[in-house]
């Protein structure tokens, strides 16, 4: 006899297993009973059944939502994907529609993103979805895998390498390669000049800083060739260093798609650095409760890619 964790599974009704997806996605019983299509009270019950059934309360009130307990994170892979094994089995029709879904994705992102991807990724968007929306939140850090946004958010969209940590219970996707360039006001002196390691380093650059993290990429690429900048002015906000750039004699260093996308109308020069820094790579990230999700799985897999294509 097949047994789940101690639960039989010939007494298990597999509308259990729906409700479960449901929390799991939602983090509220109202949610939930909307994505299931049940009444409020019937959720309710629901999650009795499941809490006695798995002999946990699965999940526990965090504020306004409901936060899965450990064995609830441990039950959300494998039940996501039994579920989509018998939808598939059976020929479900997908729920989700595009032209008639009313549905919100939340991003946690950061400025750079705001600026050079979510113009197109909302046209992107609106073409196929018009109903669809959109609520942007401010990512804590920069490089930082963002565990404690996805437990909140859809999304995380940014600089995060992969692949990502084994036991997260995180997935991702890489978008693009971003590449830094240095910026200078086409009224400065520099500006017709040939722009080499000399003059980079006797330039007072713009630095940014978003947390105490040391002298970041470009000062470690410095400190590799025995060097140190000038630092002018320290910022927490990268697209802030466009505008500051404009109207002083520093050099901002910035990634390539922000530079071209306010050069033309800040009047800057881009210019090539003239040391290795490494590249960065954008990638969206999501937890995997969400990979069996039909409206989930749309936005990472059509929205996204074509958000970023050149």
């Amino acid at each position: 006899m097949w047994h789940i964790h101690g639960v039989n599974i010939r007494e298990l009704d597999l509308n259990l297993l729906v409700g479960f997806e449901a929390l799991i996605i939602e983090r509220s019983v109202s949610g939930a009973a909307r994505r299931a299509r049940l009444s409020q009270p019937a959720m309710s019950n629901l999650l009795a059944r499941l809490r006695k059934t798995f002999g946990d309360p699965l999940f526990e009130r965090a504020g306004q939502r409901m936060a899965p307990t450990e064995r609830a994170r441990q039950l959300a892979a494998p039940i996501g994907a039994a579920l989509n094994v018998i939808r598939q089995a059976i020929d479900e029709k997908p729920s989700f529609n595009p032209s008639t879904a009313d549905v919100r994705y939340s991003i946690a992102t950061t400025d750079y993103a705001e600026v050079v991807i979510l113009p197109n990724l909302l046209r992107t968007v609106k073409r196929c979805a018009p109903k669809v929306a959109l609520q942007i939140k401010k990512l804590k850090g920069i490089f930082d895998v963002p565990v404690a946004e996805l437990d909140v958010c859809d999304f995380a969209l940014g600089f995060f390498p992969l692949p990502l940590p084994p036991g997260a219970g995180l997935n991702g996707t890489a978008l693009l390669q971003e590449r830094f360039v240095g910026i200078i006001s086409k009224r400065h002196p520099m500006a017709r000049q040939k722009f080499g390691l000399r003059q980079f380093l006797s330039l007072e650059h713009i630095r940014i800083n978003y947390s105490e993290e040391g002298p970041g990429l470009i000062g470690d690429a410095i400190q590799k060739i025995g060097h140190r900048r000038k630092v002018g002015l320290v910022v927490p906000h990268l697209v802030t260093v466009p505008f500051l750039t404009a109207h002083s004699e520093m050099l901002g260093i910035v990634p390539l798609r922000l530079a071209r996308a306010l050069s033309p109308s800040l009047g800057l020069r881009i210019l090539e650095l003239p040391l290795e820094v490494p590249p960065l790579t954008m990638s969206l990230v999501w937890h995997e409760r969400h990979q069996q999700d039909e409206a989930h799985r749309w936005f990472r897999e059509f929205v996204a890619p074509n958000a970023v294509r050149p």
